[in-house]
């Protein structure tokens, strides 16, 4: 035996009703602004990120071509010649360079700990001078430059170790 339940009729939309309701529009408006201001926060970190690089790019060739000009430097000169050596650079980047000669062979804190320091620098076979600027063999220079943007300050450094050619 089956048992049969009632089926209610389909309602059919009135003649002259068709299209979307107001709830389904401020949906998809809401959906869409949502999607819009997305993209749009999207492009505007898209465009800081791209100013971050290039300045960083920009920064980058200030320290290579300081130390292209070190490196053209007769090797006895470079340390006088260095030594607290400060420029400024600019526009688009308004930064400050500053190269640091570490001529301590006893040093062993900060920058001075990434080149080995102490070390031997003047080839006198011990490492307790603490000035080898009349006589280096080696020369350690760190090359740095800080700037700042409207994400705040940054910095980049470039560390150097010059060698005397032997002849």
């Amino acid at each position: 035996m089956s048992l049969l339940l009632p089926t209610r009729p389909a309602v059919k939309p009135h003649a002259g009703t068709r299209g979307f309701t107001l709830v389904e529009i401020a949906i998809a408006v809401t959906l869409l602004t949502i999607g819009f201001l997305g993209f749009g926060a999207l492009c505007v970190t898209n465009a800081r990120t791209f100013d971050l690089a290039d300045q960083e790019s920009l920064v980058l060739n200030a320290m290579r071509d300081q130390a292209e000009k070190m490196r053209n430097t007769p090797f006895a000169q470079i340390a006088s010649t260095y030594q607290n050596y400060t420029s400024t650079f600019g526009p688009p980047v308004n930064g400050t360079l500053t190269v640091t000669i570490f001529l301590n062979e006893t040093v062993n804190t900060g920058d001075s700990l990434k080149f080995g320091l102490p070390r031997d620098l003047n080839g006198d076979g011990d490492s307790i001078d603490t000035n080898v600027a009349a006589d280096y063999t080696l020369l350690p220079a760190k090359v740095a430059v800080s700037w700042t943007n409207l994400l705040g300050s940054h910095s980049e450094a470039l560390y150097l170790m010059f060698a005397k050619e032997k002849i």
